[in-house]
């Protein structure tokens, strides 16, 4: 299946079935403004008003399964093998 490089506003970016990210109705809107075919891209769509744990929300809460493995994945690639502090730095968290 073809897939997209979805790309947020702090720079991360998603590769996505492109069917599954048609089932957004913005994104779907972004694909036929750009002119981008069910081919995919090597470029990715910016996503300038979302950034990655916003985008991993969404995903959850409407459900779209796809979306949300890929977006899971990204977010446990980021954190591997880094420590606890390196972790709270990446996503600008305060150690109690």
């Amino acid at each position: 299946m073809p897939t997209i490089k979805l790309q947020s506003s702090d720079g991360e970016i998603f590769e996505v079935d492109v069917e599954i990210a048609k089932q957004s109705v913005t994104i779907k809107t972004m694909l036929e403004d750009l002119g981008m075919d069910d081919e995919g891209d090597d470029d990715p769509v910016p996503l300038p008003n979302v950034n990655a744990a916003i985008l991993k929300k969404a995903a959850n809460y409407l459900d779209i399964k796809g979306l949300l493995d890929v977006t899971c994945k990204t977010v446990a690639n980021m954190i591997k093998g880094k420590t606890p502090e390196e972790i709270r730095k990446t996503f600008n968290i305060k150690n109690d």
